[in-house]
């Protein structure tokens, strides 16, 4: 489950990469039409929230997902390093979530399809770790 929600992430992330850099416009036939309505998703990637030390928050977006993908192959203690790599990046998510909502006061559905992959990443790896539920 945690490999799906890293592709689509990865994917999601991707998209993004295409649109900012011009490769892809906006509402491309790989989403469907009302994910991205009204522009919010291209302007909300050009604003000064959409970056960490100047690079898009998508670039670390990839990283972070192909280390989603990946994560089954690190050894233990690189388990706990992802642990808390996954909850920073879900309590990140919860702020850009926030951010959108009362700074930026738009819905970019795609962003918050993104946020909440990522806070499913940091709850699901929790269960597995410590075999809560389960």
């Amino acid at each position: 489950m945690i490999e799906v929600l890293g592709v689509l992430g990865l994917f999601i992330s991707l998209y993004f990469t295409g649109v900012y850099y011009g490769y892809i416009m906006p509402n491309h036939a790989l989403l469907p039409k009302d994910v991205c309505s009204r522009g919010s998703c291209s302007g909300v990637l050009f604003t000064p929230y959409a970056r960490i030390f100047y690079l898009p928050n998508f670039v670390f977006g990839i990283g972070y997902y192909l280390v989603v993908l990946s994560y089954s192959l690190f050894s233990d203690w690189m388990t706990d390093v992802f642990f808390l790599l996954s909850w920073f990046v879900a309590f990140f998510s919860i702020y850009l979530a926030f951010t959108l909502l009362f700074r930026l006061r738009t819905a970019c559905i795609l962003c918050f399809i993104a946020q909440a992959i990522n806070i499913l990443i940091a709850v699901l790896f929790t269960i597995f770790k410590y075999n809560i539920f389960l």
